[in-house]
């Protein structure tokens, strides 16, 4: 997509279920003329832009996958 860049983000290595190296990529991305916007991508997919709500709801379900992990 033209016009897209990160202005800040987070880099997290990952793994498929297959065993294949990837990556996933959260922080603000600037599409346009527009303001930030909360965006993720996973591997070499498109980026996905989240919500404010879904983004706090997003966080705090991954807090509550890594206290039912342990």
């Amino acid at each position: 997509m033209d016009g897209l860049r990160w202005r800040s983000s987070l880099i997290a290595p990952a793994r498929t279920v297959g065993g294949r190296s990837s990556q996933v990529v959260v922080g603000l991305l600037i599409v346009g003329a527009d303001r930030p916007q909360v965006a993720l991508r996973v591997g070499d997919g498109e980026p996905v832009i989240l919500p404010t709500q879904a983004s706090a709801e997003l966080i705090a379900n991954i807090r509550q996958v890594l206290r039912e992990r342990t």
